[in-house]
């Protein structure tokens, strides 16, 4: 039995591997869990197929325990998973590795996949986040991979050697329809939605950040959500990594148009220092900061209070037409 405190709680089956450790089954009964990275001074490498499906599913192989800070192991089937960390050197997920973990929201890994097999992610309707560190390789795939897995809208964080966040984009949704031509008996792949687009804004595996701000104009042009929109312009101003003036200019622009939506949006996720930079640069109409201002009161932000009354006061002073007596 191995103890990992902290890390949660699994029952593993593995099998060792000139690589490194292939995880051949990982069941845990909490919701926020990280697989480690190594096993026995071995890295774990690759995630086999059915590794983490919801449900128990009895696997030969070699058995482990790990008991860290969660719920323990009794009754783990992974149904209750929702937030996942992946080994830091994973390179392989298997086939349906995941499949019907419908209550998992979001994954942290680093970058170092190399390949995602068919139907990993099938059913895992609420992923939509994940959070990719920097990898040992120097073009990491991680994310070229996990983009083209979901057709949902998904948020990337990309985080620097320190943690700290260095890009955060949003791809969002599309839709696969299959229609039957029936004189010939053929299918044909009908594709909706402003989103498909942004999975190609990869180059040999690596995003292009101004291929990704290129797409936009098209975007808006598409069938998308306005929310989705709204995110994906808001991220790329509030970390600017490779934002040329042009992509600046258009994202400000339309989040100048939508700030009566945006300002609460930035309030309910906290985020104060991005809160501060932005107000001044948004051509907010007076209803849209009074909608910001009881936003900002509700979640008991005084400092965001105190910006927003501020911005009232002065946009009421220039306002005010001034009055000579004789």
């Amino acid at each position: 039995m191995l103890n990992s405190y902290g890390a949660g709680s699994w029952k593993l089956v593995i099998r060792r591997e000139a690589d490194g450790i292939h995880i051949l089954r990982a069941e845990t009964a909490d919701e926020t869990a990280v697989l480690p990275d190594e096993i026995d001074g071995q890295p774990v490498v690759a995630l086999e197929h059915h590794a983490l499906a919801a449900g128990q599913r009895p696997t030969e192989g070699e058995m482990l325990e790990l008991l860290g800070a969660g719920a323990g192991t009794a009754g783990a089937d992974n149904t209750c998973l929702r937030h996942l960390g992946l080994p830091a050197g994973l390179k392989k997920v298997g086939r349906y590795a995941f499949f019907n973990c419908r209550n998992l929201q979001s994954l942290m890994l680093a970058d170092s996949l190399q390949e995602i097999a068919a139907g990993a992610f099938m059913n895992c309707r609420d992923l939509n986040r994940i959070v990719i560190r920097p990898g040992s390789a120097q073009h990491g795939r991680s994310l070229f991979l996990l983009a083209n897995e979901f057709s949902g809208e998904l948020t990337a964080e990309l985080t620097g050697p320190e943690g700290e966040t260095a890009a955060k984009l949003v791809f969002p949704a599309y839709y696969e329809n299959y229609e039957e031509n029936s004189p010939a008996h053929h299918f044909e792949l009908n594709i909706s939605g402003g989103g498909f687009q942004y999975r190609a804004a990869f180059r040999e595996g690596t995003l292009n950040l101004a291929d990704f701000d290129a797409r936009w104009p098209a975007f808006l042009f598409a069938e998308h959500d306005e929310g989705s929109a709204l995110r994906l312009a808001w991220y790329r101003l509030r970390y600017p990594r490779e934002l040329s003036a042009a992509a600046e200019l258009q994202y400000l622009n339309y989040c100048s148009a939508h700030s009566a939506e945006l300002l609460p949006i930035i309030l309910a996720e906290r985020d104060l220092p991005g809160f501060r930079s932005i107000l001044p640069r948004l051509k907010a109409e007076r209803p849209a900061l009074e909608t910001a201002l009881e936003s900002a009161r509700r979640h008991n932000l005084t400092e965001a209070t105190a910006l927003l009354l501020q911005q009232l006061q002065q946009q009421g002073n220039s306002g005010r037409r001034k009055v000579f007596e004789f």
